[in-house]
């Protein structure tokens, strides 16, 4: 129970909304979602739907739901099972070794690009 004080935890962001600066990781202890807001993301990591963390989460009496203290770097592990968002376009998270920061030098077997033409394929 991670009601007593803060636990290190770890789960997958279930949602992130860059614009707003929050999001939520669904916990792999099935204890539920826990709020994330911009303050507990580690500078130049870059949340993504799927990405496997861990953290430090806290119950939120007040809110009644846990809230993340802090996500910790390099904290990925294996990947996560997407979250659909209507017309068959859910992500999902890749395999172990990505963390999701830029430059951070560690192994990944994921590589994302942007700025590519819509009509780009895998080939």
């Amino acid at each position: 129970d991670l009601r007593g004080g803060p636990e290190n935890c770890s789960g997958c962001f279930k949602v992130w909304f860059p614009d707003k600066g929050f999001g939520f990781i669904a916990m792999d202890n099935g204890m539920g979602d826990a709020f994330v807001g911009s303050s507990a993301i580690p500078q130049g990591m870059m949340p993504m739907e799927g990405m496997h963390v861990s953290f430090s989460c806290e119950w939120n009496q007040q809110k009644g739901k846990y809230t993340v203290l802090q996500v910790f770097p390099g904290g990925g592990g294996g990947g996560c099972g997407g979250w659909g968002k209507g017309g068959g376009k859910g992500k999902m998270g890749g395999g172990g070794g990505g963390h999701g920061f830029e430059g951070d030098g560690g192994p990944a077997d994921n590589c994302f690009v942007s700025g590519l033409p819509l009509d780009m394929t895998e080939q």
